[in-house]
């Protein structure tokens, strides 16, 4: 269920039908690797972040928006939880800031344009990008969202994984229903 915020009814947002089974993934690859880091691209509703919070212990939540509306009203809408962080910009760039994923963090891999209230930046999809920034030496789990979306975007499958096994070569892959799972050998 989409939370209602104070001064944001007008917006249309969608529920993610998906969100516990994708939730549920997140929360198990959590568990396996004993990960108390969580770092999402694309906020848009919260949800992802109101599900895994309230199952696990995290010790820091990031999640990055593009869309300014979008951004301000989950940054109202999780004001008083103190593991969240909710950053306005690029992924790409936020990815950059140096520190912000200097231990091992699940990423979830999910900012791209829609429609809507979405906001699009230079591409449909900064995927390739903030991949550049999370496949580094560290332990990072990291699993990208909405694979059927994949040909609108211009990546196919295989181009994903072989960008990550140039910079990467021991992460293996799993892929489960839309979403790539890849792990640390």
């Amino acid at each position: 269920m989409i939370d209602i915020v104070p001064g944001f009814e007008d917006m249309v947002i969608y529920e993610d039908v998906k969100c516990a089974f994708k939730g549920d993934t997140l929360l198990e690859l959590a568990k396996k690797y004993d990960l108390h880091r969580f770092f999402e691209t694309g906020t848009y509703a919260g949800e992802m972040i109101k599900y895994v919070n309230a199952r696990h212990n995290w010790r820091r939540i990031n999640s990055v928006e593009l869309s300014g509306r979008l951004a301000e009203r989950a940054t109202k809408l999780f004001i008083e939880t103190e593991n969240v962080c909710i950053w306005f910009g690029d992924s790409a760039e936020v990815l950059k800031v140096k520190g912000i994923i200097a231990n091992p963090t699940l990423f979830w891999l999910d900012a791209h344009a829609c429609g809507g209230v979405t906001a699009r930046g230079k591409k449909i999809t900064p995927i390739l990008e903030e991949l550049e920034s999370v496949v580094n030496d560290i332990d990072h789990v990291i699993v990208i969202d909405d694979l059927d979306n994949l040909p609108k975007w211009g990546v196919t499958l295989q181009q994903l994984k072989d960008f990550i096994i140039a910079r990467k070569p021991s992460m293996q892959f799993e892929v489960r229903d839309t979403m790539l799972i890849c792990e640390p050998a």
